[in-house]
């Protein structure tokens, strides 16, 4: 495999001043990303594990450029994401996509889902409704939705299959990285499983590059080739499902594994 995405010493440092600090003239400074650096090969599947506050979300923005790093490099098949202007920059947004959350409120409540998705296809060139049409109902078909839900608002579907047209959204432009934020933890156990055996039949039948980012350590066993396990914005160990799992030595990678209930279920 070759490498598609690399992170070279990357910090992301926000200031940050209490009353008494100003008073001082005293200004600190968070580190939610401190000196971080990995690699991740084409067609893989990443898990980015550790508890809130670790800087996973802050990972995956920067990633996206949607935060400015203060400092490091974050390459894209070789080009440093942060030199990228104008249709260079539009690429790569269209060529590294992001899966949210909550799959409600990820999704314009005024727009119905064939409109949600057909937007997609209008920014990135396709201009004629029919053609659009056509793309969308393939789009469905992929993510197992039947196609009445074109008319729907999202109010008006479930919250899995918000996500599935949350999914479809990011599929719609055939990228080359996707980064799932947490993508099933907002919903029940057995719609959750549902859309993780979506996820990797998509990556499997699509090739396709993914940074799965969760607290579930369960659902990152299933789904995932390697992990990289964050504490405080560093990251504390990396390594292969057997060498998390059953091998690390690492104090807060044991502390997370041993803490996770139901680790061995079978739920998916």
């Amino acid at each position: 495999m070759t490498e598609i995405l690399k992170v070279e010493n990357l910090n992301v440092h926000f200031k940050r001043s209490s009353l008494l600090d100003l008073m001082r003239r005293k200004k600190l400074v968070t580190k939610a990303i401190d000196a971080v650096s990995f690699e991740v090969e084409r067609g893989s599947c990443i898990g980015l594990v550790g508890e809130s506050g670790c800087g996973k979300s802050t990972l995956s923005k920067a990633i996206l450029r949607l935060i400015k790093p203060t400092s490091g490099s974050i390459f894209f098949e070789n080009g440093n994401i942060q030199e990228l202007k104008g249709t260079s920059l539009f690429d790569y947004r269209r060529r590294v996509q992001m899966i949210f959350q909550d799959p409600l409120g990820s999704l314009n409540p005024r727009l119905t889902a064939g409109e949600v998705l057909e937007e997609v296809f209008y920014v990135h060139g396709v201009r004629k409704s029919a053609n659009r049409k056509i793309l969308v109902h393939s789009l469905l078909d992929k993510v197992g939705l039947s196609r009445d839900v074109v008319d729907r608002r999202p109010g008006a579907l479930s919250g899995g299959q918000c996500q599935r047209i949350g999914i479809a959204r990011a599929l719609a432009v055939d990228p080359d990285l996707i980064i799932a934020d947490e993508a099933a933890s907002a919903l029940d156990v057995s719609i959750q499983a549902q859309i993780l055996n979506l996820l990797r039949d998509l990556r499997h039948d699509m090739g396709l590059t993914m940074i799965f980012v969760s607290h579930d350590l369960g659902v990152v066993r299933y789904l995932c080739d390697d992990i990289i396990v964050m504490n405080r914005g560093q990251i504390v160990e990396r390594g292969g499902i057997d060498q998390i799992f059953d091998k690390s030595t690492n104090p807060y990678t044991r502390s997370l594994v041993e803490s996770m209930p139901g680790l061995h279920r079978q739920d998916y």
